[in-house]
This record gives structure tokens, C-alpha cells and sequence, in this order.
């Protein structure tokens, strides 16, 4: 298709400014790059479109409650009261000791708040929330296994994350995968009820050579199982997300791009208005 006169005047008059910013801006927020060149449109498309998609991915990849274990019924007058039972520490305990992944001590700044009473509470334990539930003639203690679980770095033994390489490309709102990471790394508990954190991995804290504060999290098996097949659905919609970015920060540093084949017959175009011999102008 042969660009108009229009179009080759927009493409002159578009102003790329420093182009090096603007890619980087196109990089940290899809669409930011080309509203600091003026190109709202467009920096609207790509927000909408590259946003939407690498949120769908990260919804698809969260969950709600992960059972932990049961315990007895017997324990919910004491959960209405405000007070943690004692034997549902021991439970806690004993679980832990057991080398359930997700279940770790309660400790003593722990507190509990009812939802509904009889029948939900909810425990609070720092950075971490359980839910308790009534089901049937048992209570039900259950973890939760987060939001944004497609997103995450690692490169662990048993765990080097390739697909982190094209999530990143969405800038900013993939980084706090990164952070998530160098606190696991490090030995420290994760944030926001794991947003964007690694699976936990049982010999991780042996391997990093300190007390693993993060054994409330999830493993991958646990992830897989329990949100499957939507796991693998938003770890791809979030990949093609920093794919597109990549297109668009590429447009905000080059600018608007033709066709080559529009290209080549405008300079045709061209070549034969040059050899199209002068008109005579009549006496």
C-alpha cells in the first residue's frame, strides 16, 4: 500500500525527540515512550493492549485458598472469642515438624479476626494469612497460593526461569518479581503474600545456607496442581506481553515504519516524475 501525502506529512512531522528516552520509557510503561513523544494515540493502544494482556496472564495465574490440614471442630468457640487455641498451634507445630511445605509455627504475635462467625476466621501472622473454615464436622486451614504466580525469576538449580527473559520486557510492572527474589535469595520473607515470588523449593534454605522464612509458599508441584492448565495459559499471555513491548519500544526509538514494498514504489514513483521529459508551453 502507497503512503498519501498525509501520511508521508505525519511521518515527517512526528517529533521522536531523544529517542534513547523514549525507548526506555516504552520499556518501564508500555505506551510512555510515545506520550512523552506526543503520540497519544498510539500510546494509548499499546497501554490498553499490552497492559490488559499481561494482567489477564497474571489473574489467570493466581489462586485463592490451598488446604493445609484439618483439625477439630471443637476449636471454633475459641476462634469466635478472638483467641488462637493452643491446640491449633500444636497442629501448626506438628504439621511443620511433619515437612509439609506450606505450613510453618504460628507465633506468638499471631492474631485472629472472625469473617463469619461459626463458620470463618482468619489468622494473621506478620506478612502471612490463613483462613479457617467450617466444613462439615472439621475446620479446614488453608494457605493461600497468591496472586501473580506466572511471574517470577529464578535461577536456582531445578529452576532457571527462560521465560522471566520475555516477561521482563514489559518493564516496570514485571520487576517486582526481581525483588521478591533477592529477598528469597536472601533469606528474607517475602511481601505481599508472595506476589510475583519464586516457588518454594525444600532444600532451598539448605542451599543458601540459612532458615528458610518462606516455607509458607507454595511449590511448584502445588502451583501446577491447583491451577492448572491456567498456570501454563498466563505464564504465555504474560510472555507475549514483553514480546509486544519490545515492537513498541522499537517504534517509539525508529518511529512510524512503511512497508518495503510501499517504499520501493514511491521511489519508483519518484524516478518517473525525473525522467518524464518537460512539458512544452505553448506560444
Amino acid at each position: 500500500m502507497v503512503p498519501t501525502d498525509e501520511e508521508r506529512e505525519d511521518r515527517e512531522s512526528v517529533d521522536l525527540k531523544d529517542r534513547g528516552l523514549a525507548a526506555f520509557l516504552a520499556w518501564l510503561i508500555p505506551g510512555l515512550g510515545h506520550l512523552y513523544q506526543g503520540r497519544t494515540a498510539k500510546a494509548g493502544l499499546f497501554f490498553v493492549c499490552i497492559m490488559g494482556t499481561f494482567l489477564y496472564g497474571l489473574y489467570l495465574g493466581s489462586g485463592n485458598e490451598l488446604l493445609m490440614f484439618n483439625t477439630s471442630l471443637q476449636l471454633q468457640d475459641e476462634l469466635d472469642r478472638g483467641v488462637i487455641p493452643q491446640d491449633l498451634r500444636l497442629d501448626f507445630e506438628r504439621h511443620k515438624v511433619a515437612g509439609q511445605a506450606n505450613v510453618r509455627s504460628l507465633s506468638q504475635n499471631a492474631s485472629v479476626s472472625t469473617e463469619e462467625e461459626g463458620s470463618r476466621w482468619r489468622i494473621t501472622d506478620g506478612s502471612v494469612v490463613y483462613t479457617v473454615r467450617k466444613e462439615g464436622n472439621r475446620l479446614s486451614i488453608l494457605g493461600k497460593l497468591g496472586w501473580a504466580r506466572v511471574v517470577y525469576f529464578s535461577w536456582r538449580r531445578g529452576d532457571k526461569r527462560l521465560a522471566y527473559l520475555c516477561q521482563v520486557g514489559i518493564g516496570l510492572p514485571a520487576l517486582p518479581a526481581l525483588m521478591q527474589a533477592s529477598r528469597m535469595g536472601s533469606g528474607k520473607r517475602v511481601w505481599l503474600n508472595g506476589f510475583m515470588a519464586p516457588p518454594w523449593i525444600p532444600s532451598s534454605g539448605a542451599a543458601w545456607n540459612h532458615p528458610d522464612r518462606n516455607r509458607n509458599q507454595p511449590s511448584d508441584d502445588e502451583l501446577n496442581y491447583h491451577l492448572a492448565p491456567f498456570l501454563e495459559l498466563g505464564k504465555h499471555f504474560t510472555m507475549i506481553a514483553g514480546l509486544l513491548n519490545i515492537l513498541a519500544i522499537y517504534d517509539a526509538w525508529a518511529g512510524p515504519v512503511f512497508s518495503e514494498t510501499a517504499r520501493k514504489k514511491e521511489d519508483e514513483d519518484e524516478e518517473d516524475q525525473d525522467d518524464d521529459p518537460p512539458s512544452e508551453v505553448p506560444s
